[in-house]
């Protein structure tokens, strides 16, 4: 293994609004995909970087050359697949939840009234999610879309939107510290509900793609993934 200071350095684009996967606490960014990451790279004689940008923004830097891997609580869509090269998958996730006040006598996503201001992360699952749902249940929301997690957070406090949709995985980070607000899961069945493979993002013509799916299965075969899953309260499959 090379010397610390004489490692190639791989960019990593990281989005962290997103608990437990990436998020800021104090001064520092931390979460399952960063400790994730540079382990993996650490095991494949790399450094890593972390560049923090919207979410927005990861697969646009990643494709003009700003950073050369990005995850975020990031699944494969077909029409992301069509610009980024994905890892083999390692975590599912199920469900959404909505995030609104705890004044809301609200506790199921069809209970949520015509005309109801709905955030979502731009250009997320969600956001698609939600439009799908919107549409089969012709329920004339009106989408919020904005880069930020955290200031559609301010605005399910402030009253300025009903609720936001994010994963049930991420729902009680978003909502530990704030007394204000509360969420509920999205019941199975629910139309546009269906199960996301999270993975790690590379351009088209990356080589690290097959060194970085080896090491993650050497991480699985040796129980250390399963540990880190443990350490962010995340279920192994």
């Amino acid at each position: 293994m090379l010397k610390n200071e004489a490692r190639p350095v791989i960019t990593v684009g990281i989005s962290p609004d997103y608990p437990p996967f990436a998020f800021v606490k104090g001064s520092r960014t931390m979460g399952l995909d960063i400790e994730l990451i540079r382990t993996i790279l650490n095991n494949m004689d790399y450094n890593t970087k972390i560049e923090e940008m919207e979410f927005s923004a990861l697969i646009p830097a990643l494709n003009s050359n700003k950073v050369d891997v990005i995850l975020s609580g990031l699944s494969e869509t077909p029409e992301r697949a069509e610009h980024v090269k994905f890892s083999n998958p390692y975590y599912t996730s199920s469900s959404f939840s909505v995030i609104v006040s705890k004044k809301s006598t609200i506790s199921e996503i069809n209970e949520l009234p015509q005309n109801a201001k709905i955030g979502v992360q731009t250009g997320s699952v969600m956001e698609q999610f939600i439009n799908k749902f919107d549409e089969a249940n012709k329920s004339s929301f009106e989408i919020m879309s904005d880069s930020s997690n955290a200031i559609l957070i301010e605005k399910v406090k402030s009253g300025e939107i009903d609720g936001m949709i994010v994963e049930d995985v991420s729902a009680p980070g978003f909502t530990k510290d704030i007394d204000e607000l509360k969420y509920f899961d999205i019941k199975n069945g629910v139309a546009g509900l269906s199960e996301r493979k999270y993975s790690i993002g590379f351009r088209k013509d990356s080589q690290l793609v097959d060194g970085v799916n080896e090491e993650l299965e050497n991480l699985k075969n040796s129980g250390d993934f399963k540990k880190l899953l443990k350490g962010w309260k995340l279920k192994y499959e």
